[in-house]
């Protein structure tokens, strides 16, 4: 179904074209906008996929009585046939960007983004890559031949930046959870005498015990209390018997 291209020159621009429904993936609109203080929007629903993203100021995303507070280079996505509510801060609102799609494999792109059911809030480290793919859409605001081509191309890049920032982040997250590991294993090594705790690890690589927990069942696939109940006695199995 063909739906009609409406242009907003306060609030930027929406675009839609055809739409196959069993395309792997499809355009649909995009969007940007600075808000006023404390602007809102919904509840509402969705049919289709949409990402929104702070280029700069705050808001809210709201969904399932869940309240998500979002800044600069953060976003969120907003699932087909949920119910959603968003807000510009009443201090700093923002100016934001929002591109929707759908497509029968548009789940998975988003997976691969790690954005779905279960991760809606997002960092990106290129907010002027995802502006500018925004930027280019806005361009194509007409029907024209081969339009459709580059507007699928845009929502490629705009999937394609989420993604890798995701990667970069999950990368730098497991390179710190192993230097956390390289800390406890050492602090264990030259302690392995003392009565040894998780509050006392924990303490020493500067974490509090939730987030350790979560570093070492990231890194290691167990909690630091199995580590220790493992690590302990090969240490002193290795460690030469005292006088």
């Amino acid at each position: 179904q063909r739906q009609m291209c409406i242009r907003d020159r306060m609030k930027g621009s929406w675009l839609a074209q055809h739409t196959q429904g069993d395309a792997e993936l499809s355009f649909l609109f995009c969007g940007q906008q600075s808000s006023s203080p404390g602007e809102s929007a919904g509840p509402a629903v969705r049919e289709h996929y949409v990402i929104h993203f702070c280029l700069e100021g705050r808001g809210s995303y709201q969904f399932q009585e869940k309240h998500c507070p979002i800044g600069p280079g953060e976003g969120f996505l907003v699932l087909p046939g949920e119910v959603v509510s968003i807000q510009a801060d009443w201090t700093e609102p923002w100016r934001q960007i929002w591109v929707g799609f759908t497509g029968t494999r548009a789940a998975e792109y988003l997976g691969r983004c790690c954005l779905g059911e279960e991760n809606r809030v997002f960092r990106c480290d290129a907010p002027e890559q995802l502006e500018r793919c925004v930027q280019e859409m806005v361009c194509y605001e007409t029907a024209g031949r081969g339009h459709e081509f580059l507007l699928l191309g845009e929502l490629y890049r705009f999937l394609g930046w989420i993604a890798r920032s995701s990667e970069s982040q999950n990368r730098r997250s497991r390179e710190s959870g192993i230097e956390y590991v390289e800390r406890a294993t050492d602090y264990i090594r030259s302690h392995f005498q003392e009565d040894l705790t998780v509050s006392k690890l924990a303490g020493y690589v500067g974490l509090n015990r939730s987030y350790l927990t979560t570093v070492f069942q990231n890194t290691l696939h167990m909690s630091p209390q199995q580590f220790l109940m493992h690590f302990l006695p090969l240490i002193h199995i290795s460690e030469p018997t005292r006088p």
